[in-house]
């Protein structure tokens, strides 16, 4: 089918958000090109665009008629699934697009990021206590982790030491605090937050479990050390 009216036609909050950059490509090509109307955009029952939004952005702006189709499938799945085979999506459109549907968890994984500042690797890593490829297939299909129990005292920590030292959201700085909170006390965690300035820039978990560990367990005698990384531990955690 085929219109001029373009308020015909409504965005869907649900999708991601529109680039600039991507409908001045569609526009390059459509010049070039020209127009081809057998790739049509796609609407639900009430014209809300589930698939194909840039090229509506970029017939509008060069005052194109919209050739569209309407489907009524599950357009929950189908936006997913659309987008995903035209530029993968990636975990923060996955979750930014549950969140708006106010599943609980994905809502507070934003909330979290916003409250405490922290990039989306780095919030990811406080709050499933995991990395980003383990998470990776349970977000895809609207799974997810409990949420750590003790991610919003380490972000607090976090918001402290970011005043002294410039990579205290570094998603290998966080993990490492991380097991030292779940592998020793709360009073081990606040001897590393008071020789922060002491801690100089890794590039692994394990490195900064390393330099921890050497803090904790300065002028201890050996039967009370902390072991941070033990061989579980480094098979488990140390793997980038």
């Amino acid at each position: 089918m085929e219109s001029d009216d373009y308020a015909l036609f409504t965005m869907s909050d649900k999708n991601r958000k529109i680039s600039k950059r991507q409908v001045d490509k569609i526009k390059e090509s459509i010049e070039v090109i020209g127009y081809i109307n057998q790739a049509p955009i796609l609407v639900d029952d009430n014209f809300v665009i589930i698939d194909w939004q840039h090229r509506f952005m970029a017939c509008r702006e060069l005052d194109l008629p919209i050739y569209y189709q309407m489907v009524d499938w599950d357009t929950n799945k189908i936006m997913i699934s659309l987008n995903a085979s035209q530029k993968n999506w990636g975990l923060p459109d996955y979750i930014s697009h549950y969140s708006k549907q106010n599943i609980e968890w994905f809502v507070y994984f934003l909330e979290f990021q916003e409250k405490y500042n922290l990039p989306f690797t780095s919030t990811l890593a406080l709050l499933t206590d995991t990395n980003t490829k383990n998470i990776w297939n349970k977000i895809k299909k609207w799974e997810w982790y409990e949420i750590y129990e003790y991610s919003k005292i380490i972000a607090e920590m976090v918001n402290r030491t970011r005043l002294y030292i410039d990579f205290a959201t570094n998603r290998y700085f966080l993990r490492a605090l991380v097991r030292v909170y779940s592998r020793a006390w709360i009073k081990w965690l606040l001897k590393v937050e008071e020789n922060i300035m002491a801690v100089p820039k890794q590039f692994s978990s394990r490195e900064y479990c390393v330099v921890f560990e050497n803090i904790i367990n300065r002028r201890k005698m050996n039967k009370n050390k902390v072991d941070l990384i033990g061989e579980t531990y480094k098979a488990k955690w140390f793997k980038r």
